[in-house]
């Protein structure tokens, strides 16, 4: 990580400056950067530009920073005050720099690779005024949480002030750690307060009610467990993931028809390309409580012909761009844009990538690096040289933010196959143990218990009312070996009506 931010400055030092040891170069004739940012003629920027180009002092990067900041080239701003305060605290606006930056972080959210790359250098807190402190707080507890530094990482989110816009995301991360350090009553508490602040159908407020659904069922609160998981809304992109998981619910609360009929939801043609490969082992142990071995056989049957074209597939796409993970980052970018004639067996996982946090973030920060370059082509398009320059400082951001961007993605779709590689081995244990009539064996293995607090539910994970008509849908597979029937507005209320053979 440290070559591509050595890179990065290595690029922009031709139109940056060349501080001297002690952080400032002599400075020239003429009026200062300040009186020049305040006449607001209309060669501002051009004039700090040529400033901050030939070394004149910090000043004027400082005062080119607020000018491309007041012209709303947010990016551009952005990267002259990481300049400034990569110079550190003994520098004149270090504290001015940090607010700056921070200004436009609450407006645009700036990714972790930039912010991260902002403090890399060791800062004497001592000397960041308050408010300075909770922008730097927050790229520390990130960073102290990635080396599983919980309790540092704890005390920085807990100085991300609660006017700053990534307040609820410090708070979430603070239940995260509660929950991991044993607390589960705690982080449940935060993760409620995270709902209650976060905005009515936001990303931010389905996965904090995921969350609470998950340390419920560690507790082996299942009735808990199940409503929290209904409260993610069909229209919600975690809609699926939440029907999955609840699965699990129903299966250790003894409900596998429950937990057959969720499956069935997520096997329909409507979902066709979503990756959910645990679920054709959730729905082998399921039908392996019911001792419907047969269907056991036929679930992981189904498993090895869905996903292991995919897993096959996703290995050879690591292992061509494994040299040059561009090319991999290529492939999502080209899948998101909806690229004809650009397919791949792989592309469950490909759209899973295309939706996370960190590719989304950066594609925003991307885009807008490259709106301000047309931006600056066109205003000042007569200005040869001085354009040129400026977008080129631009393009190189841009350029480095991609190549971290890439390295992190070949990174998770690495983890991605090696997931699929281990639910294969899983299938091949399981069908071998049936095959030698280790039936007794297998079924021991899963030491589910059942819940003490046993509520019956229908599909869509609503509780059972007392005299409720229920109709059941036994979706077995008919003569001609079909599924049974989807119906799209019934997708996530189907329970099955197996009965057991189990002696």
């Amino acid at each position: 990580m440290n070559k591509i931010y050595r890179k990065s400055i290595a690029a922009s030092a031709l139109v940056l400056i060349s501080f001297s040891s002690s952080g400032l170069a002599p400075k020239g004739s003429g009026p200062s950067a300040k009186a020049i940012y305040q006449s607001g003629s209309d060669t501002v920027l051009q004039k700090l530009f040529k400033m901050a180009k030939s070394g004149v002092d910090q000043e004027a990067v400082y005062y080119l920073a607020k000018t491309l900041d007041r012209q709303e080239l947010r990016m551009m701003a952005a990267i002259y005050f990481r300049d400034l305060i990569r110079q550190g605290p003994s520098g004149k606006f270090f504290n001015d720099a940090i607010k700056g930056l921070s200004n436009i972080d609450q407006d645009i959210r700036l990714n972790t690779s930039f912010l991260g790359s902002t403090f890399r250098a060791k800062i004497d807190e001592k000397k960041l005024l308050k408010e300075s402190r909770s922008i730097y707080a927050y790229v520390k507890a990130e960073e102290s949480f990635r080396l599983q530094k919980f309790k540092e990482a704890m005390s920085y989110f807990s100085q991300v002030s609660q006017s700053d816009a990534r307040y609820n995301e410090a708070l979430f991360m603070q239940a995260v750690i509660i929950n991991a350090l044993g607390q589960k009553n705690k982080a449940i508490e935060l993760f409620r307060k995270v709902a209650d602040l976060a905005s009515p159908k936001s990303r931010m407020l389905d996965q904090a009610n995921l969350n609470i659904a998950r340390i419920n069922y560690e507790k082996r609160d299942f009735e808990e467990s199940i409503a929290y998981y209904a409260k993610i809304s069909r229209n919600s992109p975690f809609w699926l993931t939440a029907i999955f998981e609840s699965s699990w619910d129903f299966l250790v609360n003894a409900k596998p028809n429950n937990t057959l009929g969720n499956i069935h939801t997520l096997h329909s043609p409507f979902f066709a390309h979503r990756f959910f490969p645990e679920s054709y082992i959730l729905e082998a142990i399921s039908y392996l409580r019911l001792c419907r071995y047969e269907k056991v056989k036929e679930a992981m049957n189904n498993f090895k012909d869905r996903y292991v074209p995919i897993m096959n597939d996703l290995k050879n796409i690591l292992q061509n761009n494994l040299d040059d993970k561009s090319e991999f980052l290529k492939i999502v970018v080209e899948f998101d844009n909806r690229i004809p004639n650009k397919h791949h067996l792989s592309d469950p996982i490909i759209h899973i990538l295309s939706q996370t946090d960190l590719y989304r973030d950066n594609k925003k920060i991307s885009e807008i690096i490259t709106e301000e370059i047309a931006y600056i082509r066109e205003r000042y398009k007569n200005n040869g040289s001085f354009s040129s320059d400026l977008i080129r400082v631009a393009s190189s951001e841009r350029k480095t933010l991609e190549q971290e961007l890439a390295r992190k993605l070949y990174r998770e779709g690495t983890s991605y196959s090696d997931y699929l590689v281990d639910l294969y081995d899983q299938t091949k244990l399981i069908t071998a143990e049936l095959m030698l009539g280790k039936v007794d064996a297998l079924r021991s293995k899963l030491k589910i218990d059942s819940s003490k607090k046993r509520s019956n539910f229908i599909g869509g994970l609503q509780p059972l009312v007392i005299g409720q008509k229920l109709e059941y849908w036994p979706f077995e597979a008919g003569k001609e070996g079909k599924k049974g029937e989807y119906w799209q507005d019934e997708l996530g209320g189907y329970v099955y009506n197996i009965e057991s053979k189990c002696s």
